[in-house]
């Protein structure tokens, strides 16, 4: 098993973020038919400097055993077209693999860029995954590839029996956390963390069947961030796509913060202690518009080496911006890089007010 890891493409023992300064140059995607969804992903994902090293480092393509079609290789060609660039161009590795990418995508049709970001990244993790042995060890390999040291960490859900007392925890690997904001008490990212982390009762007829007494009763469900991730992706749920939820969009502004604290950002009542985490603000996904088949996408993204600098990638325009212009914006998705406690700025712990601190 550890000389199938150590031969195998896409497993390191660490992820380097440290870009080459010949890489730093920002240009815009055209758009080819309605895929400012997808030039709005491309342009985020490409900054997301521990993926950028790997593609600028080809380190997957080096060793790919794929033949046929490879999303990771698309991606890291696209890179280097990009690197190499002094304008907007086509992203076509990944336009002409729409339908290979995200089944039931059409070049054309206006799509939803939380969705396409979702298809990249399994897109990615099976390019991972590609050549190694269809087996029980397999599974162990799935949350080591890199696309999981990158993007991945861990939720905890703790569920208490109201019955016996009984404490049933699960684990599971999360790579990116969708968020409600319908009905926070403050339109603050904070507060939709908290609300995320809250307790829930399980009654009526949600109750919950414990493996302990084996009794159907009420219980008390709570999420939990087991591990911080590298890179926090963050999805605001701002579309309703039935099932009694609220229709169409929710237009108003949650505010957010360049850095933070994940341990400031949970639910009070959230007994299990987190991990120490500080994250800072690598780019941000805005639609506008009424609805995912309609509007537009565009992107902030922080400039891979300057990082005092923002810029806006509109499709095939791309202009400087400002951090108080990106703050202001009211966003979609949003990419946090971990970074350590100790180089964050004195200030960073109360860039979320206090009195937003419940749900």
């Amino acid at each position: 098993m550890a000389h199938v890891m150590a031969s195998h493409p896409v497993y390191h023992n660490s992820i380097s973020s440290t870009i080459p300064s010949s890489s730093s140059v920002i240009v815009g995607f055209q758009n080819v038919g309605n895929t400012c969804f997808l030039n709005s992903v491309l342009q985020c994902l490409l900054h997301v400097p521990p993926l950028r090293a790997i593609l600028q480092n080809r380190l997957h393509s080096g060793k790919c055993p794929i033949q046929t079609f490879c999303l990771f290789c698309r991606l890291e060609n696209l890179y280097h077209q990009v690197v190499k660039a002094t304008s907007a161009l086509q992203p076509l590795p990944v336009v002409q693999a729409l339908s290979k990418i995200a089944p039931g995508f059409r070049l054309g049709n206006q799509e939803d860029s939380h969705e396409f970001l979702r298809f990249v990244i399994d897109g990615l993790q099976k390019s991972c995954l590609q050549g190694l042995p269809e087996s029980r060890f397999a599974k162990e390999f799935v949350q080591q590839t890199l696309v999981y040291q990158i993007f991945a960490g861990k939720i905890e859900s703790t569920v208490t029996c109201g019955a016996c007392g009984h404490v049933s925890k699960t684990l599971d690997p999360f790579l990116d956390l969708s968020l409600e904001i319908s009905s926070l008490r403050s339109d603050t990212l904070k507060c939709a963390l908290s609300h995320f982390t809250k307790k829930e009762v399980l009654d009526t007829d949600n109750q919950y069947r414990c493996e302990h007494c084996k009794r159907t009763v009420q219980a008390v469900k709570q999420l939990s961030i087991h591990t911080p991730p590298n890179i926090l992706t963050i999805h605001l749920k701002r579309f309703g796509f039935g099932s009694g939820i609220q229709e169409g969009k929710i237009t108003k502004h949650v505010s957010f913060p360049d850095v933070f604290f994940l341990a400031d950002s949970v639910s009070s009542s959230c007994t299990r202690p987190v991990e120490p985490a500080a994250y800072k603000l690598l780019s941000v996904l805005v639609h506008v518009g009424k609805s995912t088949s309609c509007g537009h996408y565009f992107a902030y993204v922080r400039h891979p080496a300057e990082s005092a600098n923002w810029f806006r990638c509109d499709d095939s325009s791309v202009t400087r911006s400002s951090l108080h212009q990106v703050l202001q914006q009211n966003a979609y998705i949003l990419f946090y890089q971990r970074v350590d406690p100790e180089d964050m700025p004195a200030t960073a712990a109360p860039s979320f007010s206090s009195s937003s601190s419940s749900a």
